[in-house]
């Protein structure tokens, strides 16, 4: 069995002071992962470890840690940048020499979900969302429809924005009147319900790393 452990930029490390919530949230995200890459990679054959740690910097010190006792570990980080953007990124977090066991979300790992706005729709429905507006699909939203996703800045803010045209939820606070709110994208509570409905062979034609990680995964058994 081949065992590879992916840094993944995400999550929080494990702090005492952090809320239950997040924590959980946390863990969430490593099983939305090992769920989305399990489309591909069966157990028996692969045991990947999926470490969120954090913000980038943390990311890839964890990495470095570990490639340095010599152990089988790749990157997953956002590049906050259009891809051309790669070299200059490497070059500056001093993976150069890495190259080949690091790999970018771009510009976000909401592109991923940008990328299937069916899945959104998914999401939304199981979460039981109020749709605004029936007639209106995710799919013909004017801020993806026809778009390059990875040349979207801050995919992120644009999923949000993207949660409040389309959905909303019922909020009712004591002594008040329920009445319907804007339901806006939040990374930590969201992103791992959103990862694992994702279509991996889909995401693997519409991003070159995400192809990359799997074949480089592929070529270690």
């Amino acid at each position: 069995m081949v065992t590879i452990t992916i840094y993944l930029e995400g999550g929080v490390l494990p702090n005492l002071n952090d809320a239950a919530q997040t924590n959980s949230n946390t863990s969430r995200l490593r099983e939305a992962f090992s769920k989305l890459l399990r489309q591909v990679f069966l157990e028996e054959d692969y045991n990947l470890e999926i470490k969120p740690s954090g913000g980038y910097k943390s990311a890839t010190k964890r990495f470095k840690e570990l490639r340095e006792k010599e152990q089988e570990t790749v990157l997953l980080i956002d590049l906050d940048g259009p891809k051309t953007e790669k070299p200059k990124r490497l070059e500056a977090l001093d993976l150069v020499e890495h190259v080949k066991e690091v790999f970018f979300m771009i510009q976000e790992m909401e592109a991923w979900i940008l990328s299937q706005p069916s899945k959104i729709e998914q999401f939304a429905q199981k979460e039981q969302f109020i749709i605004k507006n029936e007639e209106k699909r995710v799919v013909d939203n004017t801020l993806i429809k026809g778009k390059n996703i990875g040349d979207i800045k801050k995919p992120s803010g644009r999923l949000s924005t993207i949660f409040e045209q389309h959905f909303q939820v019922i909020k009712q606070r004591r002594g008040q009147k329920s009445k319907a709110k804007k339901r806006s994208y939040g990374k930590l509570k969201d992103a791992p319900s959103l990862l694992e409905l994702l279509d991996l062979s889909r995401l693997r034609k519409s991003f070159e790393d995400v192809e990359n990680l799997i074949l480089y995964i592929e070529s270690k058994k």
